[in-house]
């Protein structure tokens, strides 16, 4: 079965009308231009990705190289969840 990219974001977007506390989503968020965009758009206020993360572990050093603006201390944690020992 498909489901499309960020196939969970209408769902949390209409949650966080309804809510005080931090949203976040996960589901098919595939690439950080993706994730930034979203954050930027204030559709949510973190993503959640695993399989990228899992097939590409530099892809928390990306958005510097790119000059997107995502929360440092999200990546932070996911690239100390990753280098853990």
């Amino acid at each position: 079965m498909y489901e499309k990219q960020g196939c969970n974001l209408d769902l949390a977007e209409e949650v966080k009308k309804y809510i005080a506390i931090p949203v976040g989503s996960v589901g098919r968020i595939k690439d950080v231009r993706m994730a930034d965009a979203t954050l930027k758009e204030g559709k949510v206020d973190f993503v959640c990705m695993g399989r990228p993360l899992i097939a590409d572990p530099e892809i928390v050093g990306k958005p510097a190289q790119d000059n997107l603006q995502i929360s440092v201390l999200v990546w932070r944690i996911a690239g100390a969840a990753l280098t853990k020992d």
